[in-house]
């Protein structure tokens, strides 16, 4: 499953398109992210929990326990949308951001989503 999801993520981005910076090249690979997590369709989603994006499956899952999260869903979607244009208009550095994340929050971080 993570091989097939590296797979898409590097087929759609660093195979498709020439960077000509470092920074170019995170700004894109977080661009498509977002889309990749928040609205990308999954077949596999839909038809295991009638879902269909990975965001979606999140929402549900936190309608049915909340206690696993430590965010409400639509505060991480914000916070994902908020950063990336942040990061598009050159306001902060992805490696900057995923550092700050990791040490202002102190807790575990699973991809970009904070669980307890």
């Amino acid at each position: 499953m993570v091989e097939r999801a590296n797979g898409i993520i590097k087929s759609n981005t660093i195979l498709r398109e020439h960077y000509t910076s470092k920074e170019e090249m995170e700004t894109h690979l977080f661009k498509f992210l977002v889309f990749y997590l928040l609205y990308r369709s999954r077949g596999s989603l839909k038809k295991e929990s009638n879902v269909k994006t990975p965001f979606k499956a999140v929402e549900k899952w936190f309608e049915l326990k909340p206690g696993l999260f430590l965010q409400k869903p639509l505060e991480f979607k914000t916070k994902m949308l908020l950063l990336n244009h942040q990061i598009k208009s050159k306001q902060v550095s992805l490696t900057q951001q995923a550092c700050n994340m990791t040490i202002n929050n102190n807790k575990k971080i699973t991809g970009f989503l904070i669980i307890k």
